[in-house]
Protein backbone atom coordinates (compact mmCIF):
# COMPACT_ATOMS: atom_id res chain seq x y z
CA UNK A 1 0.00 0.00 0.00
CA UNK A 2 1.10 3.17 -1.35
CA UNK A 3 1.20 5.89 1.69
CA UNK A 4 0.74 8.88 -0.83
CA UNK A 5 -2.18 7.15 -2.25
CA UNK A 6 -3.70 6.22 1.28
CA UNK A 7 -3.50 9.10 2.25
CA UNK A 8 -5.07 10.86 -1.22
CA UNK A 9 -8.01 8.48 0.08
CA UNK A 10 -8.04 9.76 3.13
CA UNK A 11 -8.73 13.56 1.44
CA UNK A 12 -10.94 12.58 -1.26
CA UNK A 13 -14.02 10.56 1.80
CA UNK A 14 -13.10 13.36 4.45
CA UNK A 15 -11.16 10.96 6.77
CA UNK A 16 -8.88 12.44 9.46
CA UNK A 17 -5.21 12.68 8.12
CA UNK A 18 -2.67 13.74 10.68
CA UNK A 19 0.36 16.09 9.45
CA UNK A 20 3.60 17.71 10.99
CA UNK A 21 4.64 20.88 9.87
CA UNK A 22 8.28 21.44 8.98
CA UNK A 23 9.99 24.84 8.00
CA UNK A 24 13.46 25.56 7.49
CA UNK A 25 15.55 28.07 5.88
CA UNK A 26 19.32 27.83 4.66
CA UNK A 27 20.76 30.79 5.90
CA UNK A 28 20.20 33.48 8.28
CA UNK A 29 20.21 35.99 5.25
CA UNK A 30 18.23 39.37 5.70
CA UNK A 31 16.29 37.74 2.31
CA UNK A 32 15.29 34.82 4.11
CA UNK A 33 14.55 35.87 7.32
CA UNK A 34 10.65 36.02 7.74
CA UNK A 35 10.63 32.59 5.53
CA UNK A 36 9.96 29.67 8.15
CA UNK A 37 6.97 32.72 9.20
CA UNK A 38 5.65 32.03 5.67
CA UNK A 39 5.92 28.69 5.40
CA UNK A 40 3.98 28.13 8.81
CA UNK A 41 1.46 30.54 7.49
CA UNK A 42 0.93 28.67 4.17
CA UNK A 43 0.70 25.49 6.26
CA UNK A 44 -1.99 27.09 8.22
CA UNK A 45 -4.11 28.62 5.01
CA UNK A 46 -3.64 24.65 3.54
CA UNK A 47 -4.98 23.63 7.31
CA UNK A 48 -7.74 25.55 6.73
CA UNK A 49 -8.70 24.79 3.36
CA UNK A 50 -8.71 21.00 4.41
CA UNK A 51 -10.14 20.70 7.56
CA UNK A 52 -10.08 16.98 7.79
CA UNK A 53 -5.63 17.32 8.27
CA UNK A 54 -4.99 18.15 11.55
CA UNK A 55 -1.71 19.21 12.81
CA UNK A 56 -0.77 17.13 15.36
CA UNK A 57 2.33 19.00 16.79
CA UNK A 58 3.21 22.45 16.88
CA UNK A 59 5.41 23.54 14.19
CA UNK A 60 9.21 22.26 13.75
CA UNK A 61 11.20 24.97 12.76
CA UNK A 62 15.37 24.96 11.64
CA UNK A 63 16.52 28.46 10.91
CA UNK A 64 19.81 29.36 8.99
CA UNK A 65 20.58 25.25 8.62
CA UNK A 66 21.37 23.89 4.97
CA UNK A 67 19.19 21.02 3.98
CA UNK A 68 22.28 19.00 2.83
CA UNK A 69 22.20 16.81 5.51
CA UNK A 70 20.32 15.51 8.72
CA UNK A 71 22.80 17.14 11.20
CA UNK A 72 22.57 19.92 13.20
CA UNK A 73 18.78 20.37 12.03
CA UNK A 74 17.87 20.30 15.32
CA UNK A 75 13.60 20.50 15.00
CA UNK A 76 13.99 18.04 12.20
CA UNK A 77 15.53 15.20 14.07
CA UNK A 78 12.71 15.84 17.08
CA UNK A 79 10.18 15.77 14.50
CA UNK A 80 11.34 12.29 13.26
CA UNK A 81 11.15 11.34 17.11
CA UNK A 82 7.51 12.18 17.08
CA UNK A 83 6.96 10.88 13.89
CA UNK A 84 8.45 7.01 14.21
CA UNK A 85 7.17 7.04 17.78
CA UNK A 86 3.57 7.39 16.62
CA UNK A 87 1.36 5.61 13.71
CA UNK A 88 0.41 8.86 12.39
CA UNK A 89 1.19 7.63 9.10
CA UNK A 90 -1.30 5.07 7.46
Amino acid sequence: NNIAQSIRTKMETGETVYALNYARTSTDSDEQKDSCDNQVAMCNIYLKRYPNVKLVEKPYIDKGISGKSDLGRGSFADMEKVLFSRAYYC
